[in-house]
């Protein structure tokens, strides 16, 4: 799961965040289907399959959480955001696998996989959706409008270079005149 979560991420950097965003509650969506039918079957190899595909998931949609977190919060709130975030993401993480276990001991192990996947689903199809309605409000600093100010400049013209002058005609440099860093003269 984790090594498809690592892979993942280089194969996705460039592309556009509400793209990641729902390629990943896509793919968390097929890995909770595959887990569902694997369960009842004991079929390990499609259960392998599931975990690659969560793994596939993760490796998308908590980068791009994280970026989203970065870009869309100011940055003097930015501390407090990512606590809450790293706080509040462990939660339903710890909460969803242990009541469905505990509803596994009662309905065994089908039962429990089922409800945990419905659950898993409806929240992945619910963020996929939410990346939909507000795929034009996401920034995306891999794609920057024309006219996008510069940080710094106040235009949308990128910064003039000027031609590096040899020292002697640089102006306010005189050649043996002194030190500029102490004032010292030769």
């Amino acid at each position: 799961m984790f090594l498809a979560a690592a892979c993942v991420r280089f194969g996705v950097q460039r592309l556009r965040r509400p793209t990641v965003l729902t390629a990943g509650a896509v793919s968390a969506t097929l890995s909770v289907s595959t887990l569902i039918a694997a369960v009842p079957a004991w079929a390990v190899a499609v259960l392998v399959l599931s975990a690659m595909l969560a793994g596939a998931g993760l490796g998308m949609g908590q980068p791009g959480g994280l970026s989203l977190l970065g870009s869309g919060v100011p940055p003097r709130h930015l501390a407090e955001a990512d606590t809450a975030l790293n706080a509040g993401g462990p939660v339903p993480s710890g909460i969803l696998p242990v009541s469905a276990g505990c509803l596994s001991d009662v309905d065994g192990p089908a039962g429990g996989a089922t409800v945990f996947g419905a659950v898993l689903t409806a929240l992945a199809v619910i963020g996929g959706l939410v990346v939909l309605a507000t795929w034009h409000q996401v920034t995306d600093p891999a794609r920057k409008p024309a006219g996008n100010p510069r940080p710094g400049t106040g235009t949308g013209r990128p910064l003039q270079q000027r031609p590096l002058l040899p020292a002697s005609e640089r102006p306010g440099i005189r050649s043996g005149t002194g030190d500029r860093m102490t004032g010292r003269r030769h």
